[in-house]
């Protein structure tokens, strides 16, 4: 395993040994702390989340709105 050297250009993405993070060039972050165990998706404004089961179950968040899917019912 190769390790990593941070400096002032290249910051640690994290602050906490139980903390794991990815940082993408769009500014948005995905954070999960294990010892709290929360999971945390940051998005730019113009972003959206899609969480989805199947076809049926569809959960949408986007910067305005939010909507839910459950087979023919749809709540915004």
């Amino acid at each position: 395993m190769l390790g990593t050297l941070y400096q002032t250009k290249h910051a640690a993405p994290g602050d906490r040994a139980t903390v794991t993070r990815t940082v993408w060039e769009d500014g948005a972050t995905l954070d999960y702390d294990r010892a709290a165990h929360r999971w945390r998706l940051l998005l730019p404004s113009s972003g959206e989340i899609v969480l989805a089961i199947g076809d049926a179950a569809v959960l949408t968040l986007r910067n305005d709105r939010i909507q839910v899917r459950c087979g023919a019912s749809t709540l915004t």
